[in-house]
């Protein structure tokens, strides 16, 4: 289980305007909690994925 939870905002979604430090969080997470299209666009292969949906009581209980 991860030591810590960062919620990353991503801006308007192009890899052109993601923050130095933002990119940084996300390339060394373990497991990214994420939309399909930002899980698509900055997962790696070796990093688990857990999709938000419509059940976000699935996800809260995830991230407890």
């Amino acid at each position: 289980m991860p030591d810590k939870v960062y919620i990353v905002g991503v801006g308007p979604g192009s890899p052109e305007y993601l923050l130095p430090i933002a990119k940084k969080i996300i390339e060394q997470a373990e497991v990214l909690v994420g939309g399909r299209r930002l899980l698509k666009e900055y997962a790696a292969a070796d990093q688990e994925q857990v999709l938000v949906n419509a059940d976000l009581t699935a996800v809260d209980t995830y991230i407890k």
